[in-house]
């Protein structure tokens, strides 16, 4: 052990070795960067070897002088985060996602023609059901029709394959000049 380990200094000789002013010094204690042994006394060795260390962290672009954003975990950040957009960007590409707009579209239409569908059973059935007097022929034609148009929306018709259709040749062309 040399006198150099045990070797205290004032707030002042440190700001002079240093050359930083006493509200640097200040601010490095706040920090945690160097400690301060009691008032107006600070471990020299000790000190110095961490004001250097933290020199050498900032100087790398690990760390910042005013203890901000660290520029190495920012730039990791943006890459990490480039990196997921053109994960995504390749996902959609590749079909594994569909946009948000073209659902809503799908299911708009979807639900148009279960509503138009649904609608016109009455006007459809009213003349099938005239003289039938035994409510099981009825609830029969009823369900029948009911039947009908429930397959017809669960497995799709033409005109939602055509919707399918127009949807994916937007999704192939959508970037892609015209003319």
């Amino acid at each position: 052990m040399t006198d150099l380990d045990t070797a205290t200094v004032s707030t002042a000789d440190l700001c002079a070795f240093l050359g930083v002013n006493n509200a640097t010094i200040g601010d490095m204690q706040r920090r945690g960067i160097i400690r301060k042994l009691k008032r107006n006394t600070w471990p020299f060795r000790e000190s110095v070897a961490a004001v250097l260390a933290h020199y050498r962290e900032v100087a790398a672009g690990r760390s910042t002088a005013d203890g901000g954003l660290d520029l190495v975990e920012e730039r990791a950040k943006l890459a990490r985060a480039q990196r997921q957009s053109q994960e995504l960007k390749n996902a959609v590409a590749r079909g594994e996602y569909i946009l948000a707009d073209d659902v809503a579209e799908i299911w708009g239409s979807m639900v148009t023609r279960s509503r138009a569908r649904l609608l016109a059973l009455p006007s459809k059935l009213a003349p099938a059901l005239v003289g039938h007097d035994d409510p099981r022929r009825i609830e029969g034609i009823l369900e029948g029709e009911v039947h009908e148009a429930l397959d017809e929306l669960a497995n799709g018709d033409q005109a939602e394959e055509a919707d399918r259709g127009a949807l994916a040749l937007a999704a192939e062309t959508e970037d892609q000049p015209v003319g």
